[in-house]
């Protein structure tokens, strides 16, 4: 116990030293070494009483796991987490590369693979799987934004049965209904703070309860609740994909 305690107390101390350690680092210093050059010797303090408290817990067999996993995620956050605290924008220039693709998408929810070698982006263009998952995750918010607006329009409809539910979704897509001049405003507003084009929020739409009828039928799937029904008809959210599918495609049925 008294040697958990011991390690526990260094690993406090490691993370106080190097938080003391940012505070009043002058940037405008640093010279050809790089950020090493303005760290002060409080950084540095950091991480030999770091290390020398990883050493001696290896090497005990009285040290728990977790606190030796701890001792690792102190260190990379050390190493990580100083640039990224003091740096006041991207340190590299491909960083940037990465930033600008992933807009591209946002902005035009493609990419373009006969773009020319000379931009430095082919490559990019071509392997777009990270990208396109970096933009998603900036347009995340949005699928909860028209998921709780929704549900917020079905409780004052009081709503909860599907074809109730479709109708006021429905109304909610009307841009002339009160509660529809609301919920495309948000949006709006919303999509405009993230980069996203307005011909991109229908398919977002539409994505939301992609994604919610999935997560809804494996919820109750793992509960045994319609057991004997395939699992897309045992969610409420498959009318409103269905009704969202046929208004994007100017289906009356």
């Amino acid at each position: 116990m008294r040697t958990i305690v011991l390690r526990s107390i260094a690993l406090i101390g490691a993370a106080i030293l190097w938080a003391l350690s940012l505070p009043g680092l002058d940037m405008r210093q640093m010279n050809d070494l790089g950020l090493v050059s303005v760290l002060p010797p409080v950084y540095f303090a950091a991480l030999a009483l770091l290390s020398a408290s990883f050493a001696l817990a290896v090497n005990s067999r009285k040290t728990p796991g977790w606190l030796l996993f701890l001792h690792v995620v102190l260190l990379i956050l050390i190493i990580h987490g100083t640039p990224a605290l003091t740096y006041e924008t991207l340190r590299y220039g491909w960083a940037w590369n990465h930033v600008g693709v992933t807009d591209y998408i946002l902005k035009f929810g493609r990419v373009d693979p006969n773009i020319t070698y000379e931009s430095g982006l082919k490559i990019y263009h071509n392997w777009p799987g990270f990208f396109a998952l970096g933009a998603l995750f900036t347009a995340a918010p949005m699928l909860d934004l028209v998921y709780a607006l929704a549900n917020l329009a079905f409780m004052l409809d009081e709503a909860w049965d599907p074809r109730r539910m479709q109708a006021a979704y429905r109304r909610l897509m009307d841009v002339k209904t009160p509660g529809g001049a609301v919920f495309h405003r948000e949006l709006s507003r919303y999509a405009r703070e993230v980069g996203v084009q307005p011909g991109q929020i229908p398919p977002l739409r539409l994505l939301t309860w992609v994604l919610h009828s999935n997560f809804v039928c494996r919820g109750k799937a793992e509960q045994g609740v319609k057991a004997t029904l395939p699992r897309s008809y045992t969610s409420v959210c498959i009318p409103l994909w269905r009704a969202e599918l046929q208004m994007q495609l100017g289906s009356k049925e």
